[in-house]
């Protein structure tokens, strides 16, 4: 990147976020514990650790309702450890 490109924001910076082939999200059962405002949630995980959520945005599409206590599965983000999106409610046997 020469420097015109540096002033004017164009280059490898203005290409957006890095992907990363082959690295697939890891993927986590949990609870939701609590809802929170703008559609987020509070979410234990099996291992006992707790993140905050959010509906990922396909799932927003068909919307899914999400109340305190129902199972979940979360992709956990890789940047942040404490953040992750909702990918599917787990129904439970009746």
């Amino acid at each position: 990147m020469d420097l015109d490109q540096a002033v004017t924001g164009e280059g490898a910076a203005a290409e957006g976020p890095v992907r990363r082939p082959g690295k697939a999200p890891e993927r986590a059962p949990g609870k939701v514990i609590e809802a929170l405002p703008n559609a987020m949630f509070r979410v234990e995980l099996e291992d006992l650790s707790r993140v905050l959520a959010h509906v990922a945005p396909r799932r927003n599409k068909d919307f899914l309702r999400l109340l305190p206590g129902d199972p979940v599965e979360v992709e956990l983000s890789p940047l942040d450890p404490g953040r992750a999106r909702v990918v599917r409610k787990i129904r439970s046997e009746r």
